[in-house]
């Protein structure tokens, strides 16, 4: 705001002046309390005349004081654009009037007389009237009647006699923008043609003293002789001379057919120093200031320091080089600084507010001042205070936009326990708000804004609740000092702001491995419950998308996806709702898992905690992932004797078929378990290639893994892990073969049935029993037991199988002759 102006009180010169009069007073000079600076560059409005607070800037603010029209027959200056100028710098102003339909054209000259008795009107106008009063006319009235022509009654006469005193300062200055030299035609022309000037009344019947005198400048009852000449010798002699003591005043001139104006004194060489807030623009108490001489030799003790009248106390530095000061309601006017350059230090700024940035300035020779480098003089140094404030910002930890709809509460440090940190009961907070409920003078959304923050002080930020789908964060505690630097946890931030994040619900999905817990991949996964599951599809990267096949399922009303090498991550599940993970295709050589059912609660610490419901219904916290186990499908093949049901530990050769491609070729000495061999749902063939010595080859078994790993033969369900191969015994006729290398031995053996055989669970097994594999799967098998005597095929030693050849010779003959 520019060029407020205001009356001062009459204690602001007093100190200067010397005065025999009782009523001195200085109630026009401009002190801080009235404004920054006048602008020359700007125009400014007048919306009357001869009245206080009439100048108005171009922001519409207004230019304290009484302002004096100088050309009493041009127009009336309201509502025209003037420009300002100090009356030290005037020369001469060109005006013009009109009258009789002719327009006159005239320069009035502004010397140094004229300015300096124009100053003491406008500073001393209070002691003026003071002194006018004093006059006293009821001689010259006397005379009048008596001896000259009465236009007015007495009454009438003094009626107008006291108006005219009331309003001397404005008639003195219409006779005092005459130099000595032109008074006697000022007074005594009468038709005044040509002239913006008017020598006031003419003492005439429409004028407040209502006398006419041929001779006014020798007539001792004329109005020039009872009421200007002496009050002008009052103003030469009895005020002091401002103009030559320093003091100026400005100008403000418009179009030439119009008044010119004068307004605002302010002393060469003092200037103020105001501590305003930058919210309304008044004076801020409290503030502690440092004036500082940047050069070498000065002294600042000689400077004076007077508020709003009155002298303030300042403290001067033990090398004279800086004073210091506080700030009060009114702006400090400083005099007496030598010429040269200084800073202007906020050592401590009131409370709730921030100190301001340094300003530097420079005082000239002649006492005016520039600040901070510019070439534009003024005489007040406004130095702005912000209040100190935190800038809330709240935005989505993903992707840093602005978060709408989080809820916040600030409370100060001492409101939470010590020992516990909860916050006391009954305790109200400092305010509240909702992000994205502040908006600018557009309507455009805008951050937080946290004022009138108290330096040093512990206050913290709780987030009451949080927009949906996102966690609440953690509290934040945080201390500004006197410059505006915000401390969370120690760390210091200079940009006044702080960023808190809001993590959206978040849980991982990890499908794994149960023997060494690394992530399994291919296996297809849904998830489903209530969700906004476009907003969760939303949240997914588009390289998610096209790692693990996301897609939404609307059947299902949920998504599936394919496992990968890593966890998945979902994102926006609503919170205390169940969900269910279900696996729709294990990876090859996997059986499926159970349904995982779990939740997410907001754990008010910035992360979502997952509860995994057990199957009695419990929960058990997850931290933050459901990982999905898969074991490898894992079925034993059993050799059993079809007569006994007894183990056959002899090596048998069978060939795994998937259709018509043999998966792998095992032996089997009594069992063999086979782990990640079989996918589930799949039919395979178990053919035997070579049966045990002693042995027919069995039919081929065809059988299928369920989702459990239990063995399903002929569409039904064993519900066992174990395959079961019965052979029976040859007979004499047939055993001259075991194999089936030509198939013919098949036919003539008996059949084998297939099925469990034996009364044993699934985990039986001989533990002497031997077993080998030959796979082109991916598979293992487990062998246990063997046989020590060099033939791995029969079991039996060299020197023993001539004897077994007999054996059966002779069982041969024994079954013919029977």
């Amino acid at each position: 705001m520019k060029g407020l102006f205001k009356r001062a009180g009459s204690a602001v010169m007093s100190a200067a002046l010397i005065c025999t009069m009782p009523f001195t007073s200085v109630s026009q000079v401009v002190t801080a309390v009235d404004n920054t600076e006048i602008d020359e560059d700007e125009y400014y409005t007048i919306n009357s005349y001869n009245k206080d607070d009439i100048v108005f800037d171009e922001e519409g603010a207004v230019v304290k004081g009484h302002a004096y029209c100088l050309d009493y027959k041009c127009h009336t200056p309201a509502g025209q654009k003037f420009k300002a100028c100090k009356l030290s710098e005037l020369t001469t102003l060109e005006k013009e009037v009109t009258e009789g339909g002719k327009t006159y054209t005239y320069t009035r000259n502004y010397t140094d007389a004229v300015k300096n008795r124009l100053l003491k009107i406008v500073i001393a106008d209070d002691q003026i009237k003071a002194y006018a009063k004093t006059l006293n006319a009821d001689t010259a009235r006397a005379n009048i009647i008596s001896k000259k022509k009465n236009l007015k009654s007495e009454e009438a006469m003094k009626e107008d006699w006291n108006k005219l005193l009331n309003e001397a300062p404005q008639y003195l200055v219409w006779a005092c923008v005459h130099d000595d030299s032109e008074w006697a035609n000022w007074v005594t022309d009468k038709d005044q043609e040509g002239h913006a000037d008017f020598y006031c009344f003419k003492e005439t019947s429409n004028t407040g003293y209502g006398y006419e005198s041929d001779s006014p400048l020798t007539d001792e009852d004329s109005l020039w002789s009872v009421y200007f000449k002496p009050l002008i010798e009052y103003i030469d002699n009895e005020i002091e001379d401002y103009y030559y003591e320093g003091y100026d005043g400005y100008v403000f001139n418009g179009p030439k057919d119009h008044q010119s104006m004068i307004c605002g004194a302010f002393k060469r060489g003092d200037f103020d120093i105001s501590k305003v807030s930058i919210t309304n623009g008044n004076e801020l108490s409290g503030a502690e200031l440092t004036v500082t001489y940047n050069g070498e030799g000065a002294d600042l003790s000689g400077v004076s320091l007077i508020r709003n009248g009155y002298p303030v106390e300042c403290t001067i530095s033990e090398d004279g080089k800086s004073l210091t000061f506080v700030s009060g309601k009114y702006p400090t006017t400083l005099s007496g600084l030598p010429e040269g350059d200084y800073t202007l230090t906020e050592v401590a700024p009131p409370n709730t507010y921030s100190c301001a940035e340094d300003i530097d300035f420079h005082i000239n020779a002649d006492g005016t001042h520039s600040v901070n480098g510019a070439d534009k003089v003024t005489n007040r140094i406004v130095m702005v205070d912000k209040p100190l404030a935190v800038q809330v910002t709240k935005l989505d930890f993903d992707t840093g936009d602005e978060l709408d709809g989080a809820e916040f509460a600030l409370y100060y440090g001492s409101d939470f326990d010590e020992m516990t940190g909860e916050l006391a009961e009954g305790v109200t907070p400092i305010e509240t708000w909702i992000s994205g409920g502040d908006v600018d003078e557009y309507g455009n959304s805008v951050s937080h804004v946290i004022g009138s923050l108290t330096a040093d002080t512990e206050y913290v930020i709780r987030e009451t609740s949080a927009p949906e789908y996102y966690t609440v964060c953690p509290d934040i505690h945080f201390t500004v000092d006197i410059n505006n630097v915000v401390y969370v946890d120690g760390k210091g931030s200079a940009g006044g702001e702080i960023v808190i994040n809001d993590k959206i619900s978040t849980v991982g999905i990890s499908k794994k491995d149960i023997a060494n817990e690394n992530e399994l991949e291919n296996a297809v996964l849904t998830l489903t419950g209530d969700a906004d599951w476009d907003f969760v599809m939303s949240k997914f990267t588009q390289d998610d998308i096209e790692k693990y096949g996301i897609t939404f399922d609307v059947e299902i009303n949920g998504i599936t996806w394919t496992s990968a090498d890593e966890e998945l991550y979902v994102k926006g599940l609503k919170f205390d709702t169940d969900y269910v993970l279900t696996e729709k295709g294990a990876p090859d050589g996997y059986e499926y898992t159970d349904d995982i059912t779990f939740s997410l609660t907001d754990s008010l610490n910035g992360y979502a905690d997952v509860n995994v419901k057990t199957k009695d219904g419990e929960s058990v916290s997850a931290d933050g992932i459901v990982s999905m186990f898969d074991a490898a499908t894992d079925i034993t093949v059993q050799k059993v004797d079809a007569e006994t049901g007894k183990p056959i530990n002899s090596d048998a050769v069978f060939e795994v078929l998937k259709g018509e491609e043999i998966v792998c070729e095992i032996t089997v000495n009594g069992s063999l378990e086979i782990q990640g061999l079989f996918d589930t749902l799949t039919e395979y063939t178990l053919h035997e290639k070579t049966a045990p010595d002693g042995y027919d080859v069995a039919e081929d078994i065809k059988f299928t893994l369920d989702t459990d790993g239990t063995v399903i033969i002929d569409g039904k369900d064993t519900d066992a892990k174990v395959l079961y191969v019965e052979d029976a015994k040859l007979t004499a006729d047939d055993s001259s073969s075991d194999t089936d290398s030509d198939n013919s031995s098949k036919a003539d053996n008996d059949s084998s049935s297939n099925g469990s055989g034996t009364d044993g669970d699934s985990s039986s097994s001989s533990s002497s029993s031997s077993s080998s594999t030959t796979s082109k799967g991916t598979g293992t098998s487990s062998t246990t037991g063997g046989s020590s005597d060099g033939n791995p095929a029969t079991g039996l030693g060299k020197t023993a199988a001539p004897i077994l050849l007999i054996i059966a010779a002779a069982a041969v003959i024994r079954k013919k002759n029977s």
